[in-house]
């Protein structure tokens, strides 16, 4: 008795598990690995939902939970200390300078003269 083989329609014997021609295995293991990427992508989908709701979430509440924030501090902190820059030492406005060209540069003034060490 013999039948085809699936993979290269040679004569093989039925109960053959490999073919001996194209050297693929002929038995059901074959349809659990092609349906393997099926789940796979339902995995990845899964994922890839989830990171974008957490962006979403991270998005809206960078948005609106800032500013709610931020509103609150200023309302319960009315002695809020301002810093002048004139007022300061050489030393002072050069660390500011500097604080200016760096990585800090887009960073509020009061901010900068705060972190170096100014007096009010």
């Amino acid at each position: 008795m013999s039948k085809l083989c699936p993979f290269c329609a040679e004569e093989i014997q039925e109960a053959a598990v490999k073919c001996k021609h194209c050297g693929e295995f002929i038995n059901q293991e074959k349809t659990i690995v092609e349906d393997a990427p099926e789940e796979k992508r339902k995995g990845l989908s899964i994922i890839i939902l989830i990171v974008m709701a957490l962006i979403i979430t991270w998005v809206v509440y960078d948005t609106f939970g800032v500013i709610d924030n931020s509103s609150e501090t200023i309302k319960s902190s009315p002695e809020k200390k301002i810093y002048y820059l004139d007022k300061q030492t050489k030393g002072v406005k050069a660390c500011v300078k500097t604080l200016g060209q760096g990585v800090y540069k887009y960073e509020p003034l009061q901010w900068k003269l705060k972190n170096c060490n100014a007096k009010y």
